[in-house]
């Protein structure tokens, strides 16, 4: 059985980008894809993910709120947040939240694909991005 991968982002675009890549790239992984905080927190109720990739700016749940929703909901699951603006103390604060890492916005693919593998256990037949 594969992973399972939570993508959350409200630029609907940028979003399906990534469902579609890592889909494409990871085939032994599920990628599910939420627009809202709200709709990702849903998700979260419902499934058991291996790692949670979101924006951390989204209209609807942000900043710390949205984190700290996500671990009462999985205290475990690796969260990647995405975003152009990280304010240090945003770090500060989430750091308690234990297991959280930061991309970049723009980032590069390989960095992406690096910061997947390794958080993602491997599988075999797992290809390389």
């Amino acid at each position: 059985m594969g992973n399972r991968i939570l993508i959350v982002d409200d630029g609907v675009m940028l979003l399906e980008f990534l469902q579609e890549l890592v889909g494409q790239e990871m085939p032994w992984c599920q990628v599910d894809a939420a627009r809202s905080g709200r709709e990702a927190l849903a998700c979260l109720a419902q499934c058991r993910y291996d790692l949670v990739l979101a924006e951390l700016y989204l209209s609807d749940l942000s900043g710390l709120k949205l984190l700290r929703n996500f671990r009462s909901l999985d205290a475990q699951v690796p969260i990647v947040i995405m975003t152009a603006y990280c304010d240090p103390s945003i770090r500060r604060e989430a750091a308690p939240l234990g297991n959280i890492y930061y991309l970049g916005k723009p980032f590069a693919l390989e960095e992406l694909f690096g910061l997947l593998n390794d958080l993602l256990p491997c599988h075999e037949g797992a290809m390389d991005a």
